[in-house]
């Protein structure tokens, strides 16, 4: 093949010879794992399983610990004629947990094959491993997610919805809510999106909620806080630029007022000699004094208004 030929042809002629996609291969779980990593992994893992026919009755069905003859399985059986034995399947999924205790941690592998009911039952045994599993002192942890050195803002603000998305109350969890159990898996709702919007603008920054407020009111009369987001991730750096200035604008302004307030003015010497302090000013040189100190350092006009009238910082 001409190796100037685009690969998508080449990929396609494999498919045209009979070839087929194939999807990756599992990889082994490690000891530090994370909420998005081990989803991924189960993903994976779900997918493989699901591409051999045989496996496919095991996916969302119950079976016996392996001390229970042929794991509590019954012939399936299709009209009088027996279409597979108890044995048969039973050899079936002792097959497919080998298949998947390969890429489990050392320490589950014979768990996992021996006492394991469901594939649900895998699940919740490697969550609880890695001390995630659904309780609201997982939950609780959404304090102890931090920004990464180096992290992407938009992968930080994915790492939030992922813990907000896996502490959902759901049946399984056997959460109860107002006294009542769960009788139904919660769906991530659209106000739980603005919040874990809000939440990744406050572990940047405290001061960001109400800065974006300020700049981008325009935009949230009409759009929700999560349709803005992607924007506000795009340009994080910049927001954050400008509240360095202007907290450095705040300070010089202060400094500033400090230093006339304590510079005494002196008048003609009186009689005795002293200086003699007076406060009033014309009323002309006092306009000729406008001046913004953050419209100035931003390029805009800074002599139509002092900084303590600025609305960029009101």
């Amino acid at each position: 093949m001409d190796s100037q030929e685009p690969r998508y042809l080449h990929w396609s002629a494999t498919m045209a010879e009979g070839g087929a996609f194939r999807a990756p291969k599992p990889w082994q779980l490690t000891e530090n794992e994370t909420i998005n990593t081990f989803a991924n992994w189960k993903s994976n893992v779900l997918y493989n399983l699901s591409l051999n026919n045989e496996f496919a009755q095991f996916l969302d069905t119950s079976w016996s610990k392996k001390s229970v003859t042929n794991r509590g399985l019954q012939d399936l059986k299709e009209g009088e004629e027996i279409k597979k034995t108890a044995v048969q399947q039973a050899i079936v999924l002792e097959r497919m947990l080998g298949l998947v205790a390969q890429f489990v941690p050392a320490l589950l592998r014979s768990e996992i094959i021996k006492r394991s009911t469901s594939l649900s039952w895998i699940w919740d045994r490697l969550r609880k491993h890695y001390s995630f599993n659904t309780s609201e002192v997982n939950f609780l942890r959404l304090s102890d997610i931090k920004m990464d050195e180096g992290e992407r803002y938009e992968t930080f603000y994915q790492r939030i919805i992922a813990h907000i998305e896996d502490n959902l109350l759901t049946v399984s969890s056997g959460l109860t809510f107002d006294g009542e159990e769960v009788s139904e898996d919660e769906e991530l709702s659209p106000t739980a999106e603005r919040l874990g919007v809000y939440l990744w603008l406050t572990k940047i920054d405290e001061r960001l909620p109400s800065f974006v407020g300020r700049i981008y009111a325009h935009d949230l009369q009409t759009k929700s806080l999560k349709d803005i987001q992607p924007q506000l991730a795009a340009s994080m750096d910049s927001l954050l630029a400008d509240l360095a200035v202007q907290d450095e604008v705040k300070i010089n302004f202060f400094r500033s007022r400090h230093t006339q307030k304590s510079r005494p003015s002196y008048s003609k010497y009186n009689n005795t000699d002293k200086p003699r302090l007076y406060t009033d000013r014309p009323s002309n040189l006092k306009a000729a004094q406008k001046s913004c100190l953050f419209c100035k350092s931003a390029g805009r006009n800074p002599s139509s208004h002092n900084t303590s009238e600025c609305w960029f910082i009101s």
